[in-house]
Parts: C-alpha cells; sequence; structure tokens
C-alpha cells in the first residue's frame, strides 16, 4: 500500500496581478461586440414582429417562421410563401440590427477616444 502525502495546512496568499498599462483595446472589443449583439436582437425581434400576416388568419407562429414552414402540412403547406418571406423579415431585421449596433459601437468608441 502506498502511503498518502499528508496535505499541508499552511496558507496560501493569492495577490491579483493588474497590468501597468489598461488593456483598452481588449475593452473596446468587447465593447463593439456587446454593442453589435444587443443591436443584433433588437433587429431580429423588431423583424419578427413586422413579418407580414396572412389574409384572415393573421401573423404565423414562430416555430413556422423559424422552419420556413417545413413543419406544415396538408392545406397549411400553402402558407409556406408567407412562412418564407416571415423569415426573410426575420433575417433583415437581424442583419439591419447587426449593422446600425456596429456603427453605434464605432460612433461610442471614437467618442471615447477623444475624449481621453
Amino acid at each position: 500500500m502506498v502511503p498518502r502525502e499528508s496535505v499541508s495546512q499552511d496558507r496560501v496568499k493569492l495577490q491579483l496581478v493588474r497590468p501597468e498599462v489598461p488593456s483598452s483595446k481588449f475593452d473596446r472589443l468587447s465593447m463593439k461586440s456587446g454593442i453589435t449583439i444587443v443591436g443584433l436582437m433588437i433587429g431580429g425581434v423588431v423583424g419578427f414582429l413586422l413579418r407580414p400576416s396572412v389574409p384572415f388568419i393573421g401573423q404565423l407562429p414562430f416555430t413556422t417562421v423559424i422552419t420556413r414552414g417545413g413543419n406544415l402540412q396538408g392545406l397549411d403547406q400553402l402558407l409556406i410563401g408567407y412562412a418564407r418571406t416571415s423569415f426573410n423579415y426575420l433575417i433583415a431585421g437581424i442583419v439591419v440590427g447587426a449593422v446600425v449596433g456596429l456603427i453605434a459601437a464605432f460612433v461610442i468608441s471614437s467618442e471615447n477616444r477623444e475624449s481621453h
């Protein structure tokens, strides 16, 4: 049998190491990514809310839109065109939202750089 090693009960002091020069480039990159993602999500929600509605039925549910009508059966397959159009609205909203978010991030980043 192999003898067990005893674990020392000594306390170890840990110290946080902070760089002398702050990494502002990393902070700007994460801020740009965050604002772009927020814009992407807002654009997706707006695109989903502005999707066209089907006459006498209204707007299609999210599962039908996201599958582009792939889950429709029977007479509901007549709605595939509306489902594809609704999906295209969703994607257009995502793209526009991401672009607006990215532009906003660059504007905010340049204003912060000028103020320093």
